[in-house]
């Protein structure tokens, strides 16, 4: 340490340091939660993935012809809040909240919402983002 640094100076320096410190600290805290984030969006598109297919008949490449008398099973154009809270393991508030936030009128686990406004509220990006 230089001698001819002032107390002024000594005080400017330690309290520099400091800040250094802190924001090294929020730095790592920020990667830690971003790491986190990235993985429960993967989370999240696996189970739209699994609620889609359950609802989403795949394509068959060979058209089966209809059976006289048999008739095919209904794709539900809507489904209620707590349902996707059920498939997506999150709580019913927490979902209702995401729907708000993503600008989808909701008003309780007992609303209605179409596979559109699912899409909406949990994006679903090509690179694994949101």
């Amino acid at each position: 340490m230089n001698l001819d640094m002032t107390p002024e100076d000594i005080r400017k320096l330690n309290h520099y340091r400091t800040e250094i410190a802190l924001l090294k600290q929020l730095i790592v805290r920020l990667e830690a939660d971003i790491e986190k984030r990235h993985a429960l969006i993967a989370d999240y598109e696996q189970k739209v993935s699994a609620l889609e297919s359950r609802y989403v008949p795949a394509e068959d490449p060979a058209p089966k012809e209809p059976v006289a008398g048999a008739s095919s099973p209904e794709i539900p154009e809507r489904f209620r809040v707590h349902e996707i809270a059920k498939a997506m393991g999150l709580s019913n508030a927490d979902t209702v909240k995401i729907f708000q936030e993503a600008g989808v009128g909701v008003r309780s686990h007992l609303s209605y919402v179409t596979a559109e406004q699912i899409t909406s509220a949990f994006p679903k990006g090509d690179d694994g983002t949101a």
